[in-house]
């Protein structure tokens, strides 16, 4: 597992992500702050994270623990 993959996992990028932008975050939001191109992967991240969700679809936000 390379560092950027140990980083998402050990759930720091999310922590990260909350200190410095927001509890709250979209997928979008994920992508653009890790730099990765595939939605599709940050969406089965954040599902199999099992964070809270509001919202449907394309409104979805997830709450960081």
């Amino acid at each position: 597992m390379d560092n950027l993959n140990v980083h998402i996992a050990s759930g720091e990028a999310f922590q990260d992500y909350r200190l410095l932008v927001s509890e709250w975050i979209t997928n979008r939001e994920f992508c653009d702050f890790m730099g990765i191109c595939s939605q599709d992967a940050v969406a089965r991240l954040l599902k199999k994270l099992n964070l809270e969700k509001v919202g449907s679809k394309r409104g979805g936000k997830y709450k960081i623990k």
